[in-house]
């Protein structure tokens, strides 16, 4: 029985996506109990409201935990020797202990409460939520169902994302020198350098 089967599931959303009140209901229509943040910097211009110190007192206010992981499950390392060529290696950032030890506190506290991981992308397909951290962490813990949740509401497992990911890149049609694995692996690692942070590209968009 995996932890979904008990009620405990872990969950992605990108706040972008909501406006603060929707945010909370939907978390709550879930019955999410922690949210954990993974962005590099908990902090917006566009939506100070998911500061961290606002967004922090305002799950507390609605009984729902906030845990801040963007030190060790960010997608902007502070350590350069996590990049290649200048930009962010989310192979190597998964093989770091502070990743493993943060994805093995996530799944200790699956077993107590359901947890979503927020960042700000909208889409999970262009997140590092999705792109390092789920497929990471499904490898290292493949019992746990993953659930992303769209701008729409509507739940997407991990499986779909990956397909979604294939297509994109061609990636999802059946080839007789390729593995299915081998093709999804494939299709992630191309997300990744599409999405990867570039430590001299300077912008004005949300940070993961």
């Amino acid at each position: 029985m995996s932890s979904c089967d008990q009620n405990f599931c872990l969950y992605t959303i990108g706040y972008t996506a909501f406006s603060l009140d929707d945010f909370i209901k939907i978390l709550q229509k879930k019955n999410i109990k922690a949210v954990i943040d993974v962005r590099s910097s908990p902090y917006s211009s566009r939506y100070s409201q998911y500061n961290r110190p606002i967004i922090e007192d305002t799950l507390k206010k609605n009984n729902i935990y906030y845990l801040f992981f963007g030190d060790v499950l960010g997608a902007r390392p502070q350590n350069y020797s996590l990049y290649s060529d200048n930009i962010a290696d989310f192979s190597k950032i998964s093989k770091t202990k502070d990743f493993i030890d943060g994805c093995e506190r996530i799944n200790s506290g699956l077993k107590k409460m359901s947890i979503c991981l927020m960042c700000a992308e909208k889409d999970p397909m262009t997140c590092h939520r999705s792109i390092l951290i789920s497929n990471r962490f499904r490898h290292i813990y493949p019992e746990i169902e993953i659930k992303h949740i769209l701008e729409s509401g509507i739940i997407e497992k991990q499986d779909h994302l990956d397909r979604r990911i294939m297509d994109k890149y061609d990636l999802l049609q059946e080839n007789f020198f390729k593995s299915y694995n081998e093709r999804r692996d494939e299709a992630y690692k191309k997300q990744e350098r599409e999405i990867a942070y570039h430590i001299s590209f300077s912008s004005s968009s949300e940070e993961d």
